[in-house]
C-alpha cells in the first residue's frame, strides 16, 4: 500500500520511534509474550494480507495511516517506563494489572505526546480509540466513529484480526528461552496458555477469497502428548 508521501513520511516516524520505546524493554513486561515492535511488524504485514491493495480496497489514505500507525501504537502500553513506574523487580500483581490496562494505556500516551509522535489533534484521538478497541474484552460495538473521514469501528475490527493472528512460533522464537525461567517464577495459567499456543502453532494464514482463518499445528502422534485436540480445539 503506498500512502501520499507526507503519511508515509509520518508512518515511518512512528515506526522507528517504537522500535526505539521497546529497545530497553524487548523483554518487558515479565510473563508475558512479546508485544514489542517485532509484533507490531508482524501485524502491519498480517493488516495488508487481510485487505489487499486492489480496487475493491475501500479504505481513504487517511484511514489507511491511522490503521498502521496504531499497528505500531496499540501495545506501548505494555512498557513500565513510559508511564514513570518501575517494575524492574518482578510483582505478578503488577504487571497483571499493566496487561489488563495496556489498551488503555496505550490510548493515553497516543493522545498525551502527540506532538512528540509527529500526529495531529484528530489523528492521535482516532488512533488512541484504536488502540482501546484492539482489545476482545472491550464491546467493539462502543467503537464509534469520531470523524467523519474515519470508520473507527471497521479499523478497529481490521486491527483486532491482525493482532489476534500473531499467535504462532514467530511471536516467542527469540525468546523461547525464557518460558522456563518464567515459569519457577510462578508464570500465571492465562500467560502460560499464550506461550503453548505459540509453541504448537506453525502459523496462521488469511484467505482472503474465502474470508477464512487457516491455522496450521505442530501435531505429534506420541500417546505422552494429551488433551492436544481439546488444545487446537480451543484455540
Amino acid at each position: 500500500m503506498e500512502l501520499p508521501d507526507n503519511l508515509e513520511k509520518k508512518l515511518d516516524y512512528i515506526r522507528t520511534y517504537v522500535r526505539g520505546l521497546w529497545q530497553n524493554h524487548k523483554t518487558s513486561p515479565f510473563y508475558f509474550t512479546p508485544h514489542d515492535d517485532t509484533h507490531s511488524e508482524f501485524v502491519e504485514d498480517k493488516i495488508y494480507e487481510i485487505i489487499p491493495d486492489s480496487k475493491q480496497n475501500k479504505l481513504n489514505d487517511d484511514e489507511w495511516f491511522v490503521l498502521l500507525a496504531s499497528a505500531w501504537l496499540h501495545d506501548i502500553g505494555m512498557i513500565p517506563s513510559l508511564f514513570d513506574e518501575n517494575l524492574e523487580i518482578p510483582n505478578k500483581k503488577e504487571f497483571l494489572k499493566l496487561r489488563n490496562e495496556h489498551h488503555t494505556r496505550s490510548r493515553d500516551y497516543v493522545i498525551r505526546n502527540q506532538d512528540s509522535l509527529g500526529l495531529t489533534k484528530d489523528e492521535s484521538i482516532v488512533i488512541g480509540n484504536l488502540c482501546v478497541f484492539h482489545r476482545k474484552k472491550e464491546n467493539i460495538h462502543d467503537c464509534i466513529d469520531l470523524l467523519p473521514i474515519y470508520r473507527c469501528q471497521l479499523l478497529s475490527a481490521i486491527l483486532r484480526v491482525a493482532d489476534a493472528l500473531h499467535v504462532d512460533k514467530s511471536r516467542i522464537e527469540q525468546y523461547k528461552h525464557l518460558y522456563n525461567l518464567f515459569l519457577t517464577m510462578g508464570m500465571p495459567l492465562s500467560s502460560e496458555f499464550h506461550w503453548i499456543k505459540s509453541f504448537c502453532i506453525r502459523n496462521t494464514i488469511w484467505d482472503s477469497n474465502s474470508k477464512k482463518i487457516v491455522v496450521n499445528f505442530y501435531l505429534s502422534e506420541s500417546n505422552e502428548i494429551s488433551n492436544q485436540e481439546i488444545l487446537i480445539k480451543y484455540i
